[in-house]
């Protein structure tokens, strides 16, 4: 799963997207988020030890047949389910929480279907096989259920008076335990079955399901019937169900069909969005070594679903994701693409055995991110890709194990650990191993343990049996501790016996951490390098070499073998040399790192000099960012070049640092020829429009107002207007943001136009009359039934000063109303702020 386009880039996806929101409550929901790892629980002695249950009964198949109401939210259910005991048992239990069981029918051991005694507490279905089974027999039970719109497992959407354009709609999340909400199963990972969902929905809509479709029924009463048959056997939190209304792509790849399924309308985004996926399964096939494995491919992109979720053959996306072709000049979704399509190897094919083991299908999807990157776009790109994972992995892990056996419950495990960091030991391994062994070992794996349950000594033992290595001490220090080395180290280098001494120290606490350190030293042009490649087993590392000509440049770790805080000491001239002729992507960003906050002129003419000649992206955003501090006209000349590069990113990064530079007429212009002239990136254009509403000239309004009006994808340049807008602080515009803030407008614009509002109370310059009306918006928008929107509301009401406590008697309301959860939690905390007095030390009764 991918709590984000990627976790680690912001983490750019699984960016990054909008939270999914529980349709039946209006509570926010996170979906497939990796939540911060600071604000996870870390886990101690005290939480209970957790390994896979033990199981008496093996599921066999579930076949569900299900009329789905879109519209009142029900689901009539049968489910018919075969299972073999495994051990003597008189009992089948079943996770089912939350569902209405209606009757249930047990077939077996010689005996036709009767009428079964259970019993059923909310959570679990019990049910009596009628006298105690051997172990291997083999029977089915039959569970008729209704299903009303469960708190969470099925989420129902439809549109409402204030939210028209919310489609309806279905989906089903069943990672980490909540299927159990819609089906009657044993939710745990290690059990794996067949499935069939026999689904009718309303014509006109798609009921879309795991494996292959068998049939499509039009019904004499206005419905069709879907019949879709998943033959292998997979874990039951990868059942999926989604209905509603789309438009779709169909591609085929070696004979099998791949299906882009977008909202109704937005077909074009189909291609931009998806149009890499077959050529990702021919890479991932052959890089695994592993065809593609299931009977079809489908992505579908859901309404308020947050990220991606990897449900067998047919992945749930978030229609965040979704791009116009415009739009991927600033970013494209390649990444969420990757990850979840690397899942139906990495944690369809293969499971982990339980949550403990999660880093084998996490750690593996994120690192294929990497995979793909290197592969479509080159090896600067895989660099820079698992550079970026560096950031969140390092202090994500340093208090537990990536292999955690205690934990809270199996959500606290999706974090920046099995992530990142699960990416970055793929990474370590394949530095260690070589391409050929690695590469032989990941298809070792896959074949060993192909649609089975594995653990993480599962894997070890197939890299081992494939390399003939031991990998103990690898797989101890990365996955079974917490933390990573601090390393130091040290360069001196005397001219005079042109010896080079490094010292290379780990800082951390605790016993040292096993890797190769390598160091090379260049020395004058046309000499060969002279590479030190130890392996440091201690905490201290002392080397001395004498070199054939002067000492030019050094680099430690040049290709990011090891992922640890690196904090080097050498000569400015050393790191000069690697800022401009660092071999790779991750030691000219460290370099940049150097630099970047010296405040000598020197320095700050060697960032633009490198800004100048860098070619790679990411580190001219780097150097952009660095050379955007200083004041020199050096600087400013060389970002006033960059408006020209032709990397859009690289352009909107030089136009944010050029806004830093208020009061210069050429930066002004440059401004406003963008707003004049346009760009093609939407990014860029938007920047524009903020930035020159911060310049207070005479003519913002009237350069700004036509991007209101202005298609974009996603509205964002009707969005940067509206924001432009409220820096304006200009009363004139008010009746506009009023308008702007009505249902017909897509939410985020609302909300944007609501923190627009906020922002003209804020200034003063309104009159108690125009207050007011600020006022009767926000009162109105929370009496409408967009429970969605009212979390903005509820957000932005405080900041309105004195006249917010007018909307208490509102707010009020809305906590008795709402359903218990996150939004009647909110509603609460805005009432407190409302009423705090100016100082904000008590509270007014």
């Amino acid at each position: 799963m991918s709590r984000t386009a990627r976790f680690y880039t912001g983490l750019a996806l699984c960016s990054l997207l909008a939270a999914p929101l529980d349709a039946g409550t209006g509570a926010a929901r996170f979906v497939k988020q990796a939540q911060p790892p600071e604000k996870n629980p870390v886990a101690t002695p005290t939480e209970p030890l957790r390994t896979a249950s033990d199981r008496k009964v093996d599921i066999r198949n579930i076949r569900l047949d299900l009329r789905v109401d879109v519209e009142k939210k029900t689901v009539v259910s049968q489910a018919s389910i075969a299972f073999q005991t495994k051990l003597p048992t008189q009992t089948l239990n079943l996770d089912a929480v939350g569902f209405e069981v209606k009757k249930v029918l047990l077939t077996g051991n010689g005996k036709n279907a009767t009428e079964a005694q259970f019993t059923h507490d909310g959570k679990k279905l019990a049910i009596d096989l009628g006298s105690k089974w051997k172990s291997g027999e083999a029977g089915s039970v039959t569970v008729e259920y209704l299903v009303k719109n469960p708190r969470s497992g099925l989420h129902f959407f439809g549109p409402t008076k204030t939210s028209p354009e919310t489609p309806l709609q279905v989906w089903s999340q069943g990672q980490t335990v909540t299927n159990r909400f819609w089906v009657p199963c044993i939710d745990e990972p290690n059990v794996r079955q067949t499935t069939q969902l026999v689904v009718t929905v309303p014509a006109g809509f798609e009921a879309i399901s795991n494996g292959k479709l068998m049939s499509r029924k039009e019904n004499p009463d206005k419905s069709v019937t879907f019949d879709w048959v998943q033959s292998i056997p997979h874990s039951s939190y990868l059942i999926t169900l989604v209905v509603g209304q789309f438009d779709y792509v169909e591609e085929s790849w070696n004979g099998i069909p791949v299906f882009f399924y977008v909202p109704k309308g937005r077909k074009a985004e189909a291609i931009p969005t998806y149009g890499k996926t077959c050529e990702m399964m021919t890479y991932f096939s052959s890089r695994f070594g592993i065809p593609y494995p299931w009977d079809k491919y489908a992505q579908i992109s859901a309404y308020q679903f947050g990220g991606g979720m990897e449900n067998t053959s047919a992945t749930t996306m978030g229609d965040g994701i979704l791009k116009d072709q415009r739009s991927l000049l600033d970013s494209n979704s390649e990444s969420i693409v990757s990850h979840e399509l690397a899942h139906q190897w990495w944690g369809d094919m293969v499971t982990c055995r339980d949550w403990s083991h999660t880093w084998l299908n996490e750690g593996f999807a994120s690192y294929a991110e990497a995979l793909w990157d290197e592969h479509s776009r080159g090896a600067d790109e895989y660099a820079l890709n698992m550079y970026q994972k560096a950031a969140p992995a390092i202090p994500g892990g340093k208090r537990r194990p990536i292999m955690d056996r205690r934990y809270t419950n199996p959500d606290s495990m999706f974090d920046s650990r099995v992530y990142p960091k699960g990416a970055w030991v793929l990474h370590m391994l394949r530095n260690r191993l070589g391409d050929d062994a690695f590469f032989k070992s990941l298809k070792q794996y896959g074949t060993d343990f192909k649609f089975q349950s594995a653990e993480t000594s599962d894997f070890r033992r197939s890299v081992e049996r494939t390399t003939g290595r031991d990998l103990e001490r690898f797989f101890y220090d990365w996955l079974e501790r917490p933390g990573n080395p601090d390393l130091e180290v040290t360069t001196t280098y005397n001219p005079e016996t042109r010896k080079v001494h490094v010292v290379a120290k780990q800082t951390q606490t605790g016993e040292p951490f096993h890797f190769p350190l390598k160091v090379v030293l260049y020395g004058a042009a046309g000499s060969e390098p002279i590479i030190l490649d130890e392996e440091m087993k201690d905490k201290e590392l002392d080397l001395i070499v004498t070199l054939a000509t002067p000492l030019q440049r050094v680099e430690v770790d040049p290709q990011q073998a090891v992922l640890t805080n690196l904090k080097e000491t050498k000569s400015r001239e050393l790191w000069q040399a690697q800022l401009l002729q660092g071999t790779t992507v991750p030691q000219r960003l460290r370099a940049i790192q150097h630099f970047q906050t010296s405040k000598e002129a020197a320095d700050r003419e060697l960032l633009v000099t490198a800004f100048k000649q860098e070619k790679f992206h990411a580190c001219k955003v780097r150097l952009a960012n660095a050379i955007g501090e200083a004041k020199e006209t050096v600087a400013k000349e060389a970002l006033l070049q960059g408006l020209n590069d032709a990397d859009a990113r690289v352009r909107n990064i030089c136009l944010v640092n050029l806004g830093k530079l208020k009061g210069d007429e050429n930066v002004t212009e440059a401004i406003r020829g963008i707003l004049q002239k346009g760009d093609a990136s939407y990014n860029v254009e938007g920047t524009a429009i903020r930035l020159y509403a911060k310049l207070g000239k005479k003519d913002a309004l009237l350069l700004i107002q036509p991007y209101l009006s202005k298609p974009s994808h996603r509205d964002t340049l009707a969005i940067s207007a509206l924001t432009a807008i409220s820096e304006l602080e200009d009363p004139a515009v008010l009746d506009s943001l009023i308008t702007w803030t009505e249902p017909g407008h897509a939410r985020n614009c609302r909300s944007t136009a609501q923190r627009a509002l906020v922002q003209l109370v804020k200034s003063k310059k309104l009159s108690d009359a125009q207050k007011q009306q600020v006022l009767k918006t926000f009162i109105t928008a929370l009496s409408s039934d967009d429970q969605i929107h009212h979390f903005s509301v509820l957000g932005a009401l405080p900041e309105l000063g004195s006249i917010s406590s007018e909307a208490i008697p509102a707010v009020e309301k809305l906590v008795e109303t709402a359903p218990a959860g996150n939004l009647q939690d909110t509603a609460k905390s805005t009432l407190k702020k409302i009423r705090k007095d100016p100082k904000g030390d008590a509270e007014k009764k």
